[in-house]
This record gives C-alpha cells, structure tokens and sequence, in this order.
C-alpha cells in the first residue's frame, strides 16, 4: 500500500487508521465470539496534533476521544450517552521492563521494528515503522495505557500490537492507512453529554 510522500515527511501523522481486532478469552464463561461482539472487531483511528478519536463497532464499546490540551480521555459506551472521564496521567499499569527485539515483522507491507514491553498487569508487543512518526512530546503526559512511554521509545504510529492480559490477548492490527487533513471540530466534544468520572480509574 503506497503512502503520500508528505505524511512520510511530516513531524506526527495525521489522519486515519483502520484496525481489525481479536479477542482470545481466558474466562471459561466467555468465548472469543461474545468478548470481540463486546468490545469491537473493527477500530478506526482518527489522528491529529497529539487528538485522537476512536471509534468501535463493539456492542458495548462505542468510542474513545482524547484531547491533548486537557489530557483528558473520554469513553462512551452504545448502552447510555454518558461520557466517562479518565485523567491522561492516570496510570493504569506500571511498566517493569521493556526491549527492543531482534526481529523484524511485516505488517500491511510494512517492515517493522518490535518493542516489549512487560507491565504489571501482562506484556505487550508493539510493532512499528518510523516513517509514520508521532511527536512523543503530544502524548508526554498521557500515562493511561502507556502511551506516553510506548511513543516515547517508538516515536511512531502502532501498525499492530498484541497484548497479553490475565483474562484475554488481544491483537489489534493495522489493515488500512489513510493520511488526510482533519477538522479540528472532530476532536471536540459534541452536544450536552453528561461527564461522569470513570469508576476506577481516579
């Protein structure tokens, strides 16, 4: 898949990502099909100057936005129209130990370097091509799922990544790169939407 020269050149990427996301489930009571029904099969990214907007097809996962300026994340699932808030500095796991691997892996035809991390609460494998650059200093603040360390060591858009949790792995892989110029409206919020912290996670 080629990619406009410009984007190549660009100091943090702009525009979308389309991800195809499986879940293996480690709870006997719930299979793969019920947890990727749940959470989404299909995550489109939307990406631009440190926002981000994501948007599920999960049967209870809707959408995730966060804005730079504020540090903030916002959740919202397809059962009510609530907004849940999570603080960007919230940190979620703690990284124990990270390397860079020995081995490259092509992702939709990409050639990518490979980066473990082991946190508290698993591993996770990230993979990534430095052609399509983040500013790291965007996300410094954003502990909350490790981005601001994960984009610290890549400097780069994730093309995939596997996570290994103690009642699931998923992997989320990148299947369509699309660099376009965003509106700056599609990373505010929209409407009245109450905005409730998010239950444990401050």
């Amino acid at each position: 898949m080629a990619v406009q020269s410009s984007v190549l050149d660009a100091q943090s990427f702009e525009g979308r990502v389309i991800y195809q996301v499986s879940y293996e489930s480690k709870i006997a009571e719930v299979s793969n099909e019920e947890m990727n029904a749940f959470m989404g099969g299909d995550h489109e990214y939307y990406l631009k100057g440190g926002d981000y907007k994501m948007l599920s097809n999960g049967e209870f996962f809707e959408s995730q936005l966060y804005i730079h300026a504020e540090n903030s994340v916002y959740n919202k699932t397809a059962q009510s129209d609530t907004l849940y808030w999570i603080d960007g500095s919230f940190e979620d796991t703690e990284v124990k130990s990270y390397r860079f691997l020995d081995e490259t892996a092509n992702v939709l035809g990409y050639e990518c370097k490979v980066l473990e991390v082991i946190e508290s609460t698993g591993k996770t494998t990230y993979y990534f091509n430095e052609q399509f650059a983040l500013d790291p200093e965007y996300y410094s603040n954003h502990s909350f799922g490790n981005w601001s360390f994960v984009i610290g060591k890549t400097k780069s858009l994730l093309l995939k990544f596997v996570s290994e949790r103690e009642d699931y792995t998923v992997t989320s892989t990148a299947v369509r790169i699309e660099p376009m110029k965003l509106s700056e409206s599609m990373f505010q919020l929209q409407g009245k939407n109450p905005v409730k912290p998010m239950p444990g996670f401050y």
